[in-house]
């Protein structure tokens, strides 16, 4: 009998464990800004949708996936493309710590254990001067030798 309930404790906590689509839901809003082209319109696309900040600085919400984010920005005749990796929230391992390996599965399967940076200083450059990937970072607030700077100079090239 000690079994029997034990198992219904068990079954019954895999279903109340905090699991990310409830605590943090299956979309976000992401914040969008080209600080070296100012009001640019920018396309951002995931295997779950394509959204659409029509001026920059601007914010969207968009759907979770654990694809990259693909973001596209322009201004008359410049545009630029970056891809942006999703990372794994921490309830998501919670579920898997506390047994609530349904909650997991639901969090990968919605997009819900997943995230985006909060906010994208996207290089897009509509100056007229040409600058090195170094100096693009440089001007966008980016460190010389942080890990931040490094991923710039990664998107940039």
């Amino acid at each position: 009998m000690k079994i029997f309930f034990y198992m219904i404790f068990l079954f019954a906590l895999s279903f109340i464990t905090s699991c990310a689509s409830i605590t943090q839901g299956d979309n976000q809003v992401v914040a969008v800004n080209t600080p070296l082209c100012e009001k640019a319109k920018c396309e951002l696309r995931n295997e779950q949708g394509t959204y659409f900040v029509p001026v920059t600085p601007g914010s969207v919400n968009i759907n979770k996936s654990a694809s990259s984010l693909i973001v596209t920005c322009s201004k008359n005749d410049k545009s630029e493309t970056i891809s942006l990796d999703s990372s794994t929230q921490g309830a998501t391992w919670g579920n898997i710590l506390l047994g609530g390996i349904i909650g997991a599965a639901v969090d990968w399967t919605t997009g819900a254990a997943y995230k985006y940076d909060a906010m994208i200083n996207h290089p897009l450059d509509c100056s007229a001067e040409t600058l090195t990937s170094d100096q693009k970072c440089e001007k966008l607030g980016f460190e010389k030798g942080t890990e931040k700077f490094n991923e710039c100079l990664d998107l940039t090239k």
